[in-house]
């Protein structure tokens, strides 16, 4: 495809997409309304879509169409401010604000690289250590800033292959590629963003509005193999040619540091606050999401300073506007009915059959539409009618949750997850290496899921609504 600039600083292949993106969601205004497919349904459904797939295609900028969204909405009377906007009262929002605000602290203060290092050499230092350092130290950032570890991760990871000289190849596969499963696969297992944007999308279908911290880990405890079997993976499929010892190289890296500082122990002081409030969670009654955004303020406190103003302003606050944005679409659908309309349509293929017929529907849907669609994209239009259909099929909404986070893990090629693509670009990994990881990681994640933690959710009485 022609890259030449043709029209408004666009190439040719840009303003296909952009024509895509418009064109094809105008022709749903051919389609005759009825007494179901009423004028409002047909109206969502057109600028719903104008937004997905600019989402899916990144044909328009993401954060202009997450505020241009919710505004439209109740400028074309679809629905009440109130209803619109009431994503900004939901916690999801708020929540990554604090995880991004922590994420910065830990980069900041330089803990998580001491961490890191420590983790590394605890394990041994060899590239067997280095793996499982590197495992260890995503699965600790997941506790704290979730999703938000895929970036220092990565920067982590190839410092190290850079460090030990390491040339594209099954070795730099390996420890690139365990940075990243250590830093998205506890989304699984442990409370994440995924997750808490599932809930409040759920929410506007009668779907449960929170989960405890705790119950999450109860709840997903066999996903935990996930993440080690990863990690198992990269040594034996990416086992390098020759001895690699990183130790002396981890050991100057500390040294260079030098003592603990008293930034890195307040930076380690509201991370344990946090941490001790989140396990406790069930017990206080406190919701894990309110948590995430409030102790990260902390760090603005007088006498922790932490973070300025100037710092503020290094969040990235176009991806907060691009959730609210999501959640929005799920609450006008739940207004509008869309969900309760699909799931009509839906409950008769799907009554009387087994709950592992339902399961594997959503797994498929979301594997499968990771070629074309975006993470966010998916979970924005299809969370809430799926809610609905499982609700009525008796089935508790948080299961599915744990399966829409399973499916939307599993790709093939970089391109399909924007967080695994960051890791790909720095060039340390091959495509053949990248491909055959993933397809490892798909029928692991399969296996896991249906042969397994499925079991176990009956063994434990968590499938149907009680």
């Amino acid at each position: 495809m022609s890259t030449k600039t043709l029209f408004l600083g666009r190439t040719q292949n840009q303003l296909i997409k952009l024509a895509c993106t418009v064109l094809l969601p105008l022709l749903i205004f051919l389609i005759p309304t009825s007494e179901f497919f009423t004028s409002q349904l047909r109206l969502f459904l057109v600028i719903t879509l104008i937004a997905i797939i600019s989402f899916a295609t990144d044909s328009l900028p993401q954060t202009g169409v997450a505020i241009a969204l919710p505004v439209l909405y109740v400028m074309t009377g679809l629905a009440e401010g109130g209803v619109v906007f009431a994503a900004w009262t939901n916690y999801v929002p708020w929540m990554m604000i604090g995880a991004l605000i922590l994420s910065l602290v830990l980069e900041k203060t330089q803990l998580m690289r001491r961490i890191a290092y420590h983790c590394i050499l605890i394990t041994g230092a060899s590239y067997r250590g280095i793996i499982l350092g590197l495992i260890l130290t995503g699965v600790i950032m997941n506790l704290f800033i979730m999703d938000n570890a895929i970036i220092p991760m990565a920067a982590l990871a190839y410092g190290v292959c850079r460090a030990l000289d390491l040339q594209p190849g099954k070795a730099s596969a390996g420890i690139m590629l365990s940075a990243a499963f250590s830093a998205l696969t506890p989304m699984n297992w442990l409370y994440s963003s995924n997750l808490a944007i599932l809930l409040g999308l759920g929410q506007s279908a009668g779907g449960p509005a929170s989960m405890g911290w705790f119950a999450v880990i109860v709840h997903q405890l066999p996903m935990v193999l996930y993440t080690l079997g990863l990690g198992v993976m990269c040594l034996i499929m990416f086992k390098p040619e020759g001895h690699i010892n990183g130790k002396d190289y981890f050991q100057s890296e500390l040294a260079k540091m030098g003592k603990m500082s008293t930034d890195e122990k307040k930076a380690a002081f509201v991370t344990l606050v946090l941490f001790v409030l989140l396990v406790t969670s069930s017990l206080t009654g406190l919701e894990p999401g309110w948590l995430f955004a409030l102790i990260p303020c902390l760090s603005f406190v007088p006498g922790i300073d932490l973070v300025s103003s100037k710092d503020v302003y290094k969040i990235n606050w176009g991806f907060i506007f691009f959730i609210a944005g999501c959640l929005s679409i799920g609450n006008v659908a739940g207004s509008l009915g869309v969900g309760e309309m699909i799931s009509n349509m839906a409950l008769p293929v799907l009554e009387g059959k087994s709950y592992y017929v339902f399961f594997l529907f959503v797994w498929l849907l979301f594997f499968l539409c990771n070629f074309l669609l975006t993470p966010l994209a998916m979970m924005a239009a299809f969370t809430q009618p799926l809610t609905e259909i499982a609700i009525n099929l008796g089935i508790d909404p948080t299961t599915l949750y744990f399966v829409i986070t399973s499916g939307l893990d599993q790709i093939v090629f970089p391109y399909e997850y924007a967080l695994y693509l960051l890791v790909f670009a720095f060039g340390m990994i091959k495509m053949k290496h990248f491909v055959r990881a993933m397809a490892v990681k798909i029928v692991l994640n399969f296996i896991l899921v249906f042969a397994l933690l499925i079991p176990y959710w009956s063994l434990m009485d968590m499938i149907y609504i009680h």
